[in-house]
């Protein structure tokens, strides 16, 4: 009975050591995702802000189809990456997302084809 006890014992502590390591190790790597998920949308935004500032230049100057180009192409972009995302996951968060705010765009994101193709020229501002 006495080996039968500590049998027990010795699977129960090694249920708890497992259990907490498991534990351990997935409050790591969801501290190591959360970070990795913050730098990301800091260079999102930080790039979506150096365009906002080259579009708002090109309004104070005056060149307005420049800037209007220039909204365009980074609108197509945009749309671009939302279709390949809703292509790729399309029954996610995200669709539900979408269509809640904007129901139009989910039809227009399964058949979105870029009106620039791979490259484009960027008009520039002369005044």
């Amino acid at each position: 009975m006495k080996k039968l006890a500590i049998a027990i014992g010795w699977l129960a502590s090694l249920v708890l050591v497992a259990a907490f390591a498991s534990s351990s190790a997935m409050k790591n790597q969801m501290v190591g995702v959360g970070v990795e998920l913050d730098k990301t949308q800091a260079m999102l935004a930080f790039n979506h802000m150096a365009r906002y500032r080259e579009i708002e230049s090109d309004l104070t100057k005056g060149c307005y189809s420049e800037a209007l180009e220039k909204a365009k192409i980074s609108k197509d972009q945009e749309l671009s990456l939302l279709a390949s995302l809703f292509k790729e996951h399309p029954d996610t968060s995200f669709s539900q997302y979408v269509s809640d705010r904007d129901p139009a765009l989910v039809e227009q994101l399964k058949t979105f084809k870029t009106a620039y193709g791979n490259s484009w020229k960027e008009p520039q501002c002369s005044k």
